[in-house]
């Protein structure tokens, strides 16, 4: 205690001839004051805490109520007014769905390049009976054609 006596007496500018008097005393701390105000302090950082979270907490329920009873039912009106296109509507097909289809595409391609030779070759017999009938009515006049591209080939 005499070292802060002296440190306080330097600071001063203590004079013993102005009769200045200087008292230093060591008294302890209240620790019971300090318990409570740390008590007080962790109280209202509680307090501040929990008001925040509440403030949080209303905020993201308000957003989810708006989301579900305002923007939901919105985009169910809006969605179901709108056709989707029927290529996005269909499900992906199997394999064994693809390959059935191939082979009705096939069996159809088919039966197309069938028709197709029938007619051709139905048309080429319509046309050898027309030449026949031309030949049994006039083979005079057939030879003579026939001679004819014979000569002009030579």
């Amino acid at each position: 205690l005499q070292i802060i006596r002296t440190i306080v007496q330097n600071a001063i500018g203590y004079d013993p001839n102005r009769k200045d008097q200087i008292e230093v005393a060591s008294l302890p701390f209240s620790y019971n004051e300090v318990e409570q105000l740390q008590k007080q302090l962790k109280k209202e950082q509680m307090i501040d805490l929990i008001i925040t979270a509440i403030k949080y907490g209303t905020i993201i329920i308000g957003l989810f109520l708006i989301f579900f009873f305002v923007f939901r039912p919105f985009l169910k009106v809006i969605i179901s007014k709108i056709q989707p296109p029927e290529e996005i509507v269909t499900v992906p097909k199997t394999v064994e769905e693809l390959e059935r289809e191939i082979e009705e595409k096939k069996g159809e391609v088919i039966s197309e390049v069938i028709g197709e030779e029938r007619e051709k070759i139905e048309k080429k017999e319509t046309a050898r009976a027309r030449l026949m009938r031309i030949v049994e009515r006039d083979p005079e006049r057939v030879t003579k054609l026939i001679k004819e591209w014979l000569r002009s080939r030579a």
